[in-house]
Formats: C-alpha cells, sequence, structure tokens
C-alpha cells in the first residue's frame, strides 16, 4: 500500500461538483486523511515551489486559492492510479470518464483541472509533510 496526495480544486469546489468527485476516491482508495479550507499563504508558496518562475505558475496557484478538500489516500500504487483516474492534466485533451475530463474546466486554464495529484512517490511524501504536517510518519 502506498500514498498520494489529492486535492479537489477551489473552481471544483465553487462549482458544487466535490460530491461528485468524492464517488470516485471513495469505491478506490482508504481515505488516510481529509481537511478542507484554503492554503496558508506561505504553505501554497511551499506546496508549489518547484513551479515558482513558470509560466503557468499564477494559474496553478490560483486553481487552490479559494476553497479546497485535500486528501491523503491509500491504495496499492495509490500514485499511478489516482493519476490514472484523473487523466491528462489538460482537461480537454483528458480522456472520456476521467475525473478532469467530467469535472475541469475546459474552457479556462489549464490548471483548472478539478483536481491534484502527487507526481510520483518522492513528491507525495513532501506533500503529505507540508498539508498534513502533524503527522510524522507519513511515507508514500
Amino acid at each position: 500500500m502506498s500514498l498520494t496526495v489529492a486535492i479537489i480544486k477551489s473552481h471544483a469546489i465553487l462549482q458544487g461538483k466535490a460530491n461528485a468527485i468524492m464517488q470516485h476516491v471513495r469505491p478506490n482508495f482508504e481515505i488516510r486523511a481529509i481537511a478542507s479550507g484554503t492554503f496558508e499563504p506561505a504553505m501554497l508558496e511551499e506546496f508549489y515551489a518547484e513551479h515558482k518562475g513558470k509560466p503557468y505558475c499564477a494559474d496553478l496557484m490560483g486553481s487552490v486559492s479559494g476553497p479546497i478538500v485535500v486528501m491523503a489516500l491509500e491504495a496499492d500504487d495509490a500514485v499511478a492510479k489516482w493519476r490514472k483516474m484523473l487523466g491528462a492534466t489538460n482537461p480537454r485533451m483528458a480522456m472520456a470518464g476521467t475525473i478532469r475530463a467530467l469535472y475541469g474546466d475546459k474552457n479556462g486554464p489549464m490548471a483548472w483541472n478539478a483536481a491534484h495529484g502527487s507526481d510520483s512517490d518522492e513528491s507525495a511524501a513532501r506533500e503529505l509533510k507540508i498539508v498534513f504536517p502533524n503527522v510524522i510518519d507519513w511515507k508514500a
């Protein structure tokens, strides 16, 4: 079993899509931790530090600047499993039936793709420590 970070992004929350996205999560993963709220600015900067200075960074940070739901998901090969369920980063390119194809904003910036997923076990471990800092033993 391994862990990944999943975030339901702000625009998906504001458009009432969170429950529909959760219907994809519940039968496929054990939710080890869940929280809702907003990113503190310093936490947001740390979470997306590797993207600082890139042309898409402002859109990426904007996609989680409002209300979010963040989860630690557990399953066999959790990172790959969640990313397959998410689909391509760009909702316009995501395969039919994936979360990003179903719930992403096809007319907005690519980062408004409904949900985030860690891109590797190493990223998952780093992200878990940022979003759930009070849990000491996170291992992706």
